[in-house]
């Protein structure tokens, strides 16, 4: 077997963490609490809302005379972390004892769960008036019955991918639930699949040696509280797309699981990564937006109870990814030979990175999302889906597309990911991977006007970390091609002026007047995210044209075959 087939059948198979792309929350970075809410109650239950950018947490059992409802749910602006109640059109259908979980489904439809009777509510938030409505409740009694330790449903997440509910039984025993479901429209109700699949989640996953059983707060038993599927997060075709995260209340960990479903007959999982979070109290929600994870603590014990220390324990904690790619490039169009660094005009004059508010409102916004959707690079990754001004740092530039090859050829690709480059030529990524050491990988950077690069010879990953700077040497080459050009004495940047990248690669690797047609049609738009804006400064004009001119018949073989 090459090197190729033996990573292509590593990802289609277990994901083991000893290899590449294999967990998410390996070193999943500090966390930072994010102030939340002045109601000193229970939270259970986290998700995420793109449609308003906000999270949604459930208010678990209200005191009376605080809220003046039995039931409530809390939003969270994802922009402020400010926040405010979410009420119900019709309270009075809700015949609750104990609501646990809340999933966000797709539109503005939701599935909300009562752990004691195993109730699933189908909601409809209405975006005019603020509230949820009830839209019909379906018993999952017989296809999860309850036992005698009020073992019912405690977390619960939705697979967009593969329409799928995905729901935690916390303990005695723990397991995981699943069923495909036909979503709610404006004239039906949503519909719950006949099958239930389930399989029981290993006691030994659920260990905890940081246990101390004199500790009057930490329970013995340790459950499994709150559910997150990353289909809502990765592609189709990601290696992510079937991992779940599980948060432990007990033992104040997560746990992530790549789950098969073999046909609609069965259903099995298998532990990928875990990360101790013992900072946090109770943990009982937990979701994931970009790459920082969320998660939501009920108030949690105290050894020395008092009314203070219970009302200020509720917290949403923010954990944020560690890089394991430390990659630095330079693009000719923004660089500024006399800062010696890139210029962020797209972002800080002109705000027309993808999900940016224009400066003007004349402007049409560029949507958000990764730019690298469409041909010859047809990358369908959701990095920048839903971005907004504020994701925004204010060293970024504007996105290119990594890739890892396991040689020169550009079938050997076995990852890409999109990235923000920096005004110091760091490139920001969005994911967390477990790369191997031992292991070396050509590099590749693309941009959408610039020449691709890659790493002259494959780069090892040391202590489980990539690094490769292309700002100091310059990139590979083949005979009769060019790698980068060295602007300045020791300074290499990409090659500038590649504004026609073709349906295909063949097109993406010189610069031909092609380019220069693209340049032509569109010079003298102004305020425009656009392949012919050269220097990235949101105007197109004789400034772009110039650095085509300059690097007119320049061209490499980075993605064309080798053989």
């Amino acid at each position: 077997m090459n090197l190729t087939a033996r990573y292509f059948s590593i990802l289609s198979l277990l994901l083991l963490s000893t290899h590449l792309y294999a967990q998410v929350i390996d070193d999943i970075g500090s966390r930072e609490e994010l102030s939340m809410t002045t109601v000193n109650e229970e939270y259970s239950g986290l998700c995420y809302y793109p449609v308003l950018d906000i999270f949604i947490s459930i208010l678990d059992d209200p005191i009376p005379g605080i809220s003046g409802a039995d039931i409530q749910l809390k939003g969270f602006n994802r922009s402020d972390n400010s926040s405010f109640n979410i009420g119900f059109m019709n309270e009075s259908s809700v015949i609750e004892d104990d609501l646990e979980s809340i999933t966000y489904l797709e539109d503005n439809y939701f599935v909300m769960m009562d752990e004691r009777r195993n109730d699933l509510y189908f909601l409809e938030y209405s975006i005019i008036t603020g509230q949820m409505e009830i839209l019909s409740i379906v018993s999952l009694l017989s296809e999860i019955p309850i036992n005698q330790n009020n073992a019912g449903v405690e977390g619960m997440t939705y697979d967009p991918h593969t329409e799928r509910l995905f729901f935690t039984r916390e303990h005695f025993p723990r397991e995981l639930f699943s069923v495909k479901i036909t979503l709610p429209t404006t004239n039906t109700d949503g519909v719950i699949g006949q099958t239930f699949l389930s399989v029981d989640l290993p006691i030994t996953d659920f260990n905890d040696p940081f246990y101390d059983q004199n500790d009057i707060c930490e329970p013995s038993d340790k459950d499994a509280s709150g559910l997150h599927h990353m289909g809502q997060n990765y592609a189709e075709d990601s290696p992510h797309a079937d991992h779940i995260l599980i948060v432990s209340e007990g033992n104040r960990k997560i746990l992530e699981y790549q789950v098969n479903i073999v046909g609609n007959t069965g259903m099995n999982v298998t532990l990928v990564g875990e990360e101790f979070i013992t900072e946090e109290r109770q943990p009982e929600g937990i979701t994931m937006v970009q790459d920082n994870i969320y998660i939501v603590s009920e108030r949690g014990c105290d050894n020395n109870p008092n009314d203070q220390t219970l009302f200020n324990e509720v917290s949403l904690s923010r954990y944020g990814c560690t890089s394991k790619l430390l990659l630095k490039a330079f693009l000719e169009g923004p660089y500024d030979v006399i800062s010696g660094s890139h210029h962020n005009k797209l972002n800080s004059l002109r705000r027309l990175l993808p999900g940016q508010s224009p400066q003007s409102q004349l402007v049409q916004a560029t949507a958000s999302g990764q730019p690298y959707q469409g041909a010859p690079w047809n990358y369908s990754g959701l990095e920048g889906i839903n971005f907004q001004d504020y994701d925004y740092g204010d060293d970024d530039v504007d996105w290119v597309l990594v890739s890892l090859r396991l040689d020169q050829d550009v079938s050997s690709t076995v990852m890409k990911l999109a990235g923000i480059i920096q005004r110091d030529g760091s490139i920001r990524v969005s994911d967390c991977m477990a790369l191997p050491d031992g292991d070396a990988f050509f590099i590749v950077v693309e941009h959408r006007n610039h020449l691709p690069i890659m790493s002259p010879s494959a780069i090892p990953v040391v202590n489980g970390v990539l690094v490769f700077d292309f700002t100091t040497q310059d990139s590979f080459t083949y005979p009769a091609s060019f790698g980068q050009k060295e602007l300045m004495s020791g300074i290499w940047t990409a090659f500038a002026g590649n504004t026609y990248q073709g349906d295909d690669f063949n097109g993406s690797d010189d610069i031909n007047v092609e380019d220069k047609s693209v340049w032509y049609n569109l010079n003298g738009t102004f305020d425009l995210y656009h392949e012919a804006d050269h220097n990235l400064d949101g105007d197109i004009n004789g400034s772009d044209k110039s650095l085509w001119l300059t690097n007119s018949g320049i061209a490499t073989r980075v993605n064309f075959s080798l053989d």
